[in-house]
């Protein structure tokens, strides 16, 4: 019976890692945005270095960020460490080793549940495991995916040693682990140094308030442990600190960029009296000068303009709570598949709001436990730090999470304790009003954009039927139910492109702009559409700003956007860089308006003018430096036809296969390319692809 009540953990391991690894296998999404790229291209600086131990000690251009200001150590090496085991050539490794870091959090997570609900709490770890954005975290260059499972399995050991103490056991050595794995974690994200002191607090009263009388026996106690937990934490931090101050010359222990952030945060002036006080701390001649002139900045700032504090405040609390599956499909209304919308609302959204009431009956009637008082200690000090002190970003909620769900677990079994079951139902109450709060300005859009989705319903139908009088007026109401909404227009506008309707679609499309003007999808489908309307003088524009968003923003995310907004395009050839939105999926960025480079995995489609029993499929392709590869043996198949592989060279050339028609009209064609990376380039690059070039043949 003992070995079925611990046979627990399997199981969510097994669950958190077949969710990650499927999102990573499935999504294959490349590293998004520019943050992870301050990763990417810092630990391939590392690899790429003939002494890559000498360059970490000796330089900061690795982990440099805005040229002058320094970030965390510990991701960057990680993913050095990965990529030198396993080759440069593809960044899947990386993500294979996040997932089993972040099934293993899951994992932490049940063991803290359980010290805090007793077995029942192990359902804590399940609800990290199926957490979106945990099963998404693994697929993305974030330092989240080393910090998260140290610090979780920080806190879970030393409450386990405070508990092994108070029952008469030797705990240290769990002490000792815990502390150690906080420094650790602190050398990924910094904000975990500063909660060294007050962990050591912390194991100080908590030793203390259970040693014998008198008071210096106690005092005497209490030192010790706390002894012990700065001796441990500082064993990882204290090398890299003398390193920094002995050979960079910088003070900074860990990093440079909190100082940056406290500057940013509090420094209370317009953009062009930011720009300013940038150049004035980049003027500095060492690490020292700008730090003393960023924190002149910021203590100018708050001194001048105390009353911007509150808001800022305020804004930051708001942020941090806000429903964020809610906030992109309805305030935002960003171009994402209805699984990503869906998955974000059932498994982020529902999962936080349904958490957040159990875990403030934990904070008022949770059973006393040093698994308790530290969790409580450090939610309450990461608020404080995300809140109060400096901003937040949604991913921040990463360290804050595993503890919600877990001291949602202790506050659960709270509710069944009737010794502390009003405490309980109090925080219950208190966090079912919170929750109320944080929901009621989206209970309004939601349910005008539920009935204007049922009232343009029937306009699909009317567009079959070329019924488009019909077909408006439905979508007019629908816009008139949700006032503002640009989705009205962009469903009709994808209706539109699908029935071959161009100048409609594309007048619908500037609708849905006019309203929404940040929005992508607009100027996504607009050289396609515009071509088939026949504008073709307005194309060229409207191909430079539809590039703009791939560079401006990310190219994969603009091109799966254009995949769902349009149909195949009816063309024998399809240029990439230049008409390939709705035709090609899974490139990177547009050169030059001709040419893209593939990723693992690229995808081009296009329905050919006339059918013919037997088709020419040509790609004009080549593997021009800097790509390691001169020769690289490529797969070209078309879904439901033929395959071939080709040897590429250096300069472009044609490659034809001829495939027989497949089932229906689309022709679809599949490229997969070895990859190659460097620090100077994009993640996980293929092959150059000029154009596909499709003939019938008869």
């Amino acid at each position: 019976m003992r070995r079925a009540a611990r046979a627990w953990w399997p199981w969510v391991f097994l669950l958190a890692l077949g969710l990650r690894l499927g999102f990573v296998l499935i999504a294959r999404e490349p590293p998004l945005f520019a943050h992870p790229y301050h990763y990417y291209r810092g630990a391939f600086l590392i690899v790429e270095d003939p002494e890559p131990l000498r360059y970490i000690f000796t330089s900061d251009e690795w982990r440099a960020w805005g040229g002058v200001w320094t970030l965390a150590p510990l991701y960057f090496v990680f993913m050095a460490g990965v990529l030198e085991v396993f080759g440069t050539g593809s960044l899947l490794p990386v993500h294979v080793v996040q997932c089993l870091l972040e099934a293993a959090t899951a994992v932490l997570v049940g063991v803290l549940g359980r010290a805090l609900a007793g077995r029942r709490g192990a359902w804590a770890g399940v609800a990290y495991a199926v957490y979106w954005p945990a099963v998404e975290l693994p697929g993305r260059l974030l330092t989240e995916n080393v910090q998260t499972v140290l610090l979780v399995g920080a806190v879970a050991a030393l409450a386990r040693g405070a508990a092994e103490d108070e029952a008469g056991r030797r705990g240290v050595r769990w002490t000792i682990a815990g502390a150690v794995l906080l420094g650790v974690s602190a050398l990924a994200r910094a904000v975990g140094f500063a909660f060294l002191p007050l962990a050591a607090l912390w194991r100080f009263w908590i030793a203390a308030s259970r040693a014998p009388r008198p008071i210096g026996t106690r005092v005497r106690r209490g030192v010790a442990a706390a002894a012990v937990v700065v001796a441990a934490g500082l064993v990882p931090v204290a090398p890299w600190w003398a390193r920094n101050a002995l050979v960079m010359h910088d003070p900074a222990p860990i990093e440079s960029v909190s100082v940056y952030n406290v500057w940013a945060n509090y420094a209370f002036v317009n953009e062009g009296r930011f720009a300013v006080q940038q150049l004035m701390i980049n003027k500095e001649k060492d690490a020292a000068g700008r730090r003393a002139r960023a924190m002149e900045f910021a203590w100018r700032g708050i001194t001048r303009r105390p009353e911007a504090f509150p808001p800022k405040v305020w804004t930051n609390l708001r942020h941090f709570l806000r429903p964020e599956g809610l906030h992109t499909l309805l305030t935002l209304q960003q171009a994402r598949p209805a699984w990503g919308h869906w998955t974000a609302i059932a498994l982020e959204d529902v999962l936080l709001l349904a958490a957040l009431p159990a875990f403030l009956a934990f904070v008022l009637g949770g059973r006393p436990s040093p698994a308790r008082s530290l969790s409580l200690l450090w939610c309450a000090y990461y608020l404080f730090m995300v809140v109060v002190v400096f901003h937040n970003e949604i991913r921040y909620r990463s360290a804050l999470v595993p503890f919600l769900f877990a001291g949602a677990a202790g506050g659960l079994a709270a509710l069944g304790d009737a010794a502390r079951r009003r405490r309980a139902w109090a925080g219950l109450a208190i966090g079912a009003v919170v929750c109320g709060c944080v929901l009621r300005p989206y209970l309004g859009p939601a349910r005008s954009a539920w009935r204007a989705e049922r009232e343009i319903a029937p306009a699909r139908g009317a567009i079959a039927r070329g019924d488009l009088e019909a077909a408006r007026s439905r979508v007019l109401r629908a816009a008139a139910l949700a006032p503002g909404s640009s989705r009205p227009w962009l469903t009709y506008g994808r209706w539109l492109a699908a029935a071959h309707r161009p100048a409609e679609a594309l007048a619908a499309f500037e609708e849905a702009a006019r309203l929404r003007r940040w929005l992508w999808v607009p100027r996504l489908v607009r050289p396609r559409l515009l071509a088939d309307a026949g504008r073709e003088a307005e194309v060229a524009v409207a191909v430079r700003g539809a590039n703009g968003v791939a560079w401006a923003a990310d190219p994969w995310l603009a091109l799966e956007a254009a995949w769902r907004e349009l149909p195949p395009p009816r063309t024998w050839e399809v240029r990439l860089g230049w008409d390939d939105h709705g035709a090609a999926r899974g490139f990177l960025h547009p050169h030059e308006d001709r040419y893209r480079w593939t990723r693992p995995r690229s995808t081009l489609r296009l329905v050919p003018p006339e059918r013919a029993p037997a088709y020419d499929v040509t790609l004009e392709m080549s593997s021009p430096p800097p790509s390691p590869h001169a020769q690289p043996v490529v797969r070209v198949s078309v879904r439901g036809g033929a395959e071939a592989s080709f040897t590429l060279a250096r300069e472009p050339q044609a490659f034809t296969l001829r495939t027989p028609a497949p089932e229906g009209e689309e022709l679809r064609i599949e490229i997969a390319a070895p990859t190659w990376n460097r620090s100077d380039s994009f993640a996980d690059q293929g092959v150059r692809v000029e154009r596909v070039t499709v003939a019938p043949v008869r």
